[in-house]
């Protein structure tokens, strides 16, 4: 047996991609080739980590032990910051019966201390620290002394600075702001001017655009254009959002009510920002207070509304998506909003770890000092459970301290967390040793980044939502990858960079594929678009209580058994809903029983089938006229017609309940009497078959034989007539296989063969077209041709065969 190797695989898995493509499944081929490609991808970058984590070290976060802290007096804790190698503690106490207040009634100085029991908080004597500075003294004490309302309300650093912030003011904005330097391992009082040093952040790094007028696209269901992408309008008491500039309608995929609905689209207010792959919307409906904020995804063609983006939304390293107080938003359409209440929280701060992986959000809520934070993993492209307090203080080793205050009552014990994280200087990450071997060389931060586009990459294959830009951007990104980083062809990264070209391949072709794949889904989607909307409409016109006449009957019956027709035809397209195409015909079916037995109690009644006798004899006294074919195709063409609609009829009987009756004999003498005496059809007679009882639907000549047909006892009995001239009809003409007319009123030149049948016979176009140019003493157009599952001719219904008591011979002449 021959080996195989691996460019038999490759030709054998080509030989299955043609046949594929042969049978119209080359997508679904390529889209597994693809899944498994990028299972491959996430173990390779798995493994990778793995390696990074052992050189490096693991990056969680986890806490590493408590301490409490113990004030003089009973106070609300505000806040704590590091300074230096010392924690400075900020409390707010009440102490009603003193005059003043001085610095160690509102500060505490503490280090934090290790020990093999765990860690603890050791108290600074403030005499010989930077609060014991003659400037700062007297400035804090010119703060209480004009003002007695004066409250702790932050404590903050940034680069070489630390800001200690006091509320002066009824508003939360006045403030006056102390100000110490830390250059050099120094801590030196500035001043207390620092107002504008301790401003929060803008709400949003990015800039909201308005909407003009000449965004503006009329027609009658006029929107806003968005950067040729995204499609707004507040109009028709609902704010939609389209991703087709069509204004022929007012759907959409995104649809809410608004307050006014007599708006026009002018009386909006709508801003937007394109933030990678994502676009933000701010609206605010007329007459509306609250402005509301979606945002669209361009890769997934979705919108979700996040009204939390209002307080602060921040952009995520990398173009990975959007954060904000309480949650979190990434172009692939992962979200997660955490139930922990966010009011009033402003983006304060964020902080990058050295080795790349982590990224911390601080949110910060002024009047009441609530801390939020938020940890952001590269790698796993999710954020952590975030952490609440009302302040934390980060050393320089990255561990943190943070303490909540369980009620707003003063107490003396402060219970605190010590947090172990990434989250290190600068400093202290490159005084590190440095390690050997191939990851070393790469460096954590860089191999971070790798990581984490490998497993996005692998991440976006396993996608179940797809796209032609979500394909396209998957073929650029891996593209993209050979350029970022330079280490994935190397050949101690596990065969990344061969695996990646085979992935860019392989996109291309499912690319290609998926377009046509998209083709067929829209075809479908519209064949299913269009039966619905017809099925819908049909549904709302039976109602066959408000019908006056038999022709619409008819054509109802006639849509219904179209439409049915036309839904089995989409059931084999692909990719079509097929629960729905079962779900729209029994439906039909219910309707068609519904109007079937309608029709059965309207055709009861004497005067139902008299406008087919009228236009039968209109057709008739037309054919009669007619001396050349050309003459004689519209009549005909009538009475084709005519016969559609009595077969219609005839098919509806059975769900309108005859089928009983009509298998029932009549059981008594005296109905077969009444039934053979009159010529109004009894209920459970054919109906269509009276519209043939007058002499005047006969033809010219009817030939005279015996009936070959086999008696059918137990179905109706044609009654017999006691003269040629009043026969009740003639639904079945039976022949023998050769038959010459001798009859008085016949020239022997009008000799015709009639067909070779012994079943149930109706006009043919053709054979009556021949019959009328045959020269004849009485020309006719009637002829007979075979009707299918004895079916009677013109209309009788099906199985209903004209069995006689004995043989009887048709009237030979009219």
């Amino acid at each position: 047996m021959a080996e195989k190797t691996p460019d038999t695989d490759t030709a054998a898995e080509s030989g299955v991609v043609d046949r594929a493509v042969a049978e119209g499944g080359a997508y679904e081929v390529l889209q597994r080739r693809l899944l498994d490609q990028g299972a491959r991808l996430r173990g390779l970058a798995e493994s990778l980590n793995a390696k990074r984590l052992e050189q490096f070290g693991s990056s969680r976060m986890e806490v590493a032990g408590r301490v409490r802290v113990r004030t003089e007096h009973n106070c609300v804790a505000r806040d704590i910051v590091q300074v230096g190698s010392m924690l400075l503690f900020g409390y707010n106490v009440f102490i009603g019966l003193k005059k003043e207040t001085r610095v160690e009634d509102v500060f505490s100085l503490y280090r934090l201390d290790e020990r093999e029991q765990g860690y603890e908080v050791v108290p600074v004597d403030l005499a010989d620290s930077f609060l014991a500075d003659p400037g700062f003294v007297r400035d804090f004490n010119e703060l209480y002394a004009y003002y007695k309302s004066a409250r702790l309300l932050q404590l903050s650093s940034r680069d070489d600075r630390v800001f200690a912030v006091f509320q002066i003011g009824e508003r939360i904005s006045d403030v006056r702001v102390f100000r110490w330097n830390t250059t050099g391992g120094q801590v030196r009082y500035v001043d207390n001017r620092g107002e504008r040093d301790v401003e929060l952040p803008a709400a949003f790094d990015f800039e909201w655009t308005p909407t003009t007028r000449e965004m503006v696209v009329n027609g009658p269901h006029p929107h806003v254009n968005i950067l040729d992408t995204v499609f707004v309008e507040t109009i028709g008491g609902q704010l939609t959002v389209k991703i087709e500039n069509n204004t022929r309608d007012g759907r959409g995929i995104f649809s809410e009510p608004v307050d006014d609905q007599t708006q026009s689209l002018d009386d909006a207010q709508i801003q937007f920002a394109r933030i990678g792959d994502l676009v933000l919307l701010k609206i605010r409906p007329y007459r509306e207070e609250r402005w509301r904020y979606l945002v669209y995804n361009t890769l997934t063609r979705s919108v979700q509304r996040i009204d939390a983006i209002g307080q602060a939304c921040i952009q995520l390293p990398e173009d990975h998506g959007i954060i904000f107080p309480g949650g979190y938003y990434l172009p692939n359409g992962d979200t997660r909003a955490f139930e922990q209440s966010m009011e009033g929280m402003r983006f304060k701060r964020m902080i990058r770890s050295p080795n790349g992986e982590d990224v911390l959000y601080i949110f910060y809520e002024p009047e009441g000092g609530r801390t939020a934070l938020f940890t952001y993993n590269m790698i796993e492209r999710r954020l952590t459970t975030p952490i609440f307090g009302h302040g934390c203080a980060r050393l320089d080793d990255g561990r943190m301290v943070i303490f909540s205050n369980a009620s707003d009552e003063p107490t003396r014990i402060h219970p605190m967390q010590v947090w172990i994280t990434p989250f290190t200087s600068e400093e202290y990450a490159a005084a590190q040793p440095a390690g050997e071997g191939f990851i070393a060389r790469i460096g954590n931060a860089e191999l971070v980044r790798g990581v984490s586009d490998l497993l996005s990459l692998a991440r976006e294959i396993d996608a179940e939502a797809v796209s032609v830009q979500r394909y396209e951007l998957l073929v650029q990104n891996t593209r993209r990858l050979f350029d970022l980083h330079h280490w994935v062809e190397d050949r101690e990264s596990s065969d990344v960079g061969k695996l990646l070209h085979e992935i860019a391949a392989t996109g291309e072709s499912v690319l290609d594929e998926f377009e046509k794949v998209e083709g067929i889904r829209a075809e479908s989607a519209q064949a299913m678009a269009s039966a619905e909307e017809r099925h819908r409409d049909l549904m709302a016109r039976a109602q066959p209580r408000d019908w006056k006449s038999v022709g619409e009957f008819v054509a109802m019956l006639d849509e219904l058994a179209a439409l049915r027709g036309h839904l089995l035809t989409i059931r084999d397209y692909r990719y079509v809903d097929v629960e729905r195409i079962d779900a729209m015909e029994a439906e039909l079916l219910e309707a068609h029983e519904r109007v079937g037995v309608a029709t059965g109690d309207f055709l009861a009644g004497p005067d139902a089938l008299a406008p087919f006798g009228e236009r039968l004899q209109a057709l008739d006294e037309a054919a009669s006229e007619a001396d050349t074919a050309a003459q004689l195709r519209e009549p005909l063409a009538g009475m084709e017609a005519m016969s559609g609609e009595l077969d219609t009829l005839s098919d509806s009987w059975p769900r309108c309940g005859w089928r009983t009756r009509r298998s029932a004999p009549p059981s008594s003498r005296r109905s077969r009497r009444s039934t053979r005496g009159s010529t109004r059809p009894r209920r459970g007679w054919s109906s269509v078959a009276a519209a043939w009882a007058r002499p005047s639907a006969w033809p010219s000549s009817v030939p005279s034989s015996r009936c070959s047909g086999k008696a059918s006892p137990g179905r109706w009995r044609w009654p017999p007539t006691r003269s040629a001239a009043t026969s009740s009809s003639r639904g079945c003409w039976c022949s023998s296989r050769s038959w010459k007319a001798s009859s008085a009123n016949t020239s022997s030149s009008s000799a015709t063969s009639w067909p070779s049948a012994r079943s149930c016979w109706r006009p043919s176009t053709r054979t009556a077209r021949r019959w009328s140019t045959t020269a004849s003493a009485e020309p006719t157009p009637w002829a007979t041709r075979r009707c299918a599952s004895w079916k009677a001719w013109a209309g009788v219904p099906r199985g209903c065969r004209i069995p006689t008591r004995s043989t009887r011979s048709l009237p030979a002449t009219r």
